[in-house]
């Protein structure tokens, strides 16, 4: 019994680390992925594919964020005259 659960409990563990559709993506799928839910302006999904604490360099500066949240302005994207994002080409490095 006591194999049947540990079974169990690991089985729910790597089966829930796999939950989210990006998870499973080459790094060129989720590039393609994040473009195609940024440009929809998905931000559920945007949210799913960042993890916390997020952090990144802005204007110089080291910026954590550490509850969730899109960090994404959309209504200055389009005052800056931005309407999508597309990728021209994904090269991997070998």
């Amino acid at each position: 019994m006591k194999k049947v659960l540990i079974t169990f409990c690991m089985f729910f563990v790597f089966s829930s680390a796999n939950a989210h559709p990006q998870d499973s993506l080459t790094p060129e799928g989720l590039l393609t992925y994040y473009i195609k839910v940024f440009n929809e302006e998905n931000t559920a999904a945007l949210e799913d594919v960042y993890h916390f604490p997020n952090v990144k360099i802005q204007s110089g500066k080291l910026v954590v964020q550490e509850s969730k949240g899109v960090p994404i302005d959309y209504e200055a994207l389009k005052k800056s005259g931005w309407k999508y994002s597309k990728v021209k080409s994904i090269k991997p490095y070998p």
